[in-house]
Parts: C-alpha cells; structure tokens; sequence
C-alpha cells in the first residue's frame, strides 16, 4: 500500500501541491486547520477545499475526521516542506528574470514543481544551493 501512496503522491498535480503547503502554513502551529480555513486563505469555495483535502487524505499526506480538523501525515509535511523550499525560489527566479507578473509566476512555480516532483529533492538542494548543476531541460520528457 506504501508503494502505491508514493506512487501517487508523485504525480502531485499544481493545484494539490499548492493546497498541502497552504495546509502546511495554516498546520504551522500545531493545531491543524479547518477545511474553510483552507478555502479562506486559498480564496476558494469551501466544496473545493473539501474535495481537495479528500484528495490528500486519499493520497496518505493529510488526515480528516468527518467536520474535523485536517492535517498532515508525517508523509505530508515532509513533502510540504520540499515544495516550499523549491516554490519561493522558483517563483523569485522567474520573477527576476522574467519580469512575469506575480500570478503568472505562481503558476509557472507551481507547474514546474508538479512536473518535477519525482525529482523534487533534487530540485530543492539545486535551487537552495545555489547549484545550476540541475538541468532544467530535463525537468520535463520532450
């Protein structure tokens, strides 16, 4: 069953990826967080932070009681904080380099850290090193 869970969670889509750090943030103190909680700091409707949470409780990164406080599985904080500590500097690289425009580059973050999490630790100590060893071209099958 582990195998499985792994499986999936390696194939974290933009928008799971940006709801288990949203968790993560609002989990931060220890207390855990509710589903409106989510949708409030996301901006979403509470039916989609629902169906979301569902999707990382299925995935083994977070846990619900029904009307119940949510958070994450050892699971699921360690691959939060992967996620932020490739997110940020993603996100200010484009930023800088780019000159997008601040939603855009959340987006493209986002994408890329989807499209390269089965690589993800190796993407977090390139981009926190300061390494350019980490090809970018390969982050993706052309």
């Amino acid at each position: 069953m582990e195998k499985c869970i792994n499986e999936q969670a390696k194939q974290l889509t933009p928008s799971a990826i940006k709801y288990l750090m949203a968790t993560a943030q609002l989990c931060s103190a220890g207390e855990g967080a509710r589903c409106v909680d989510v949708a409030a700091r996301l901006n979403v409707s509470k039916p989609s932070a629902h169906a979301m949470i569902q999707n990382l409780c299925s995935l083994g990164l977070a846990t619900k009681k029904r009307y119940g406080i949510v958070r994450l599985t050892p699971e699921g904080e360690a691959q939060a904080k992967l996620c932020e500590a490739c997110y940020a500097p993603l996100y200010e690289r484009m930023h800088a380099a780019l000159a997008l425009d601040e939603e855009l580059c959340r987006s493209v973050a986002l994408n890329v850290l989807s499209q390269s999490y089965e690589r993800i630790d190796e993407l977090a100590e390139s981009l926190n090193t300061g390494n350019t060893a980490y090809p970018m071209k390969e982050m993706y099958s052309l």
